[in-house]
């Protein structure tokens, strides 16, 4: 079974903080704006697929800015937009996990 030591080199610390190339805005403005369309998107349809595991409803708003806010930090790490997963989610769910952390834990 082939490591991802095998197909890249993996850093042996923490990213280096970096501010973004604030002249490409004007270029990015409508990608950035489809790749938050379609994560808010995801981010609903999981929240409604998954009742909170204290039987309370859920909050699409918070998951909204906890969603976003993680985006913000990781751009300036150079780090990839995040989404939400359903099938993930499901993943997680059937493995046993009782938690929100249980998702969070296992993407890292």
């Amino acid at each position: 079974m082939p490591l991802v030591g095998d197909v890249t080199e993996v850093p042996s610390a923490l990213l280096n903080f970096n501010l973004p190339v604030f002249s490409l805005l004007l270029k990015l403005i409508v990608p950035a704006f489809a790749l938050s369309i379609i994560g808010l998107v995801q981010g609903a349809g999981i929240s409604q697929g998954y009742p909170n595991p204290d039987g309370k409803f859920p909050d699409p708003s918070g998951d909204f800015f906890g969603q976003d806010m993680a985006n913000l930090a990781t751009s300036f790490f150079q780090g990839m937009p995040a989404g939400g997963s359903l099938s993930g989610t499901a993943l997680v769910i059937s493995a046993g996990g009782k938690s929100r952390w249980a998702n969070v834990l296992s993407e890292s």
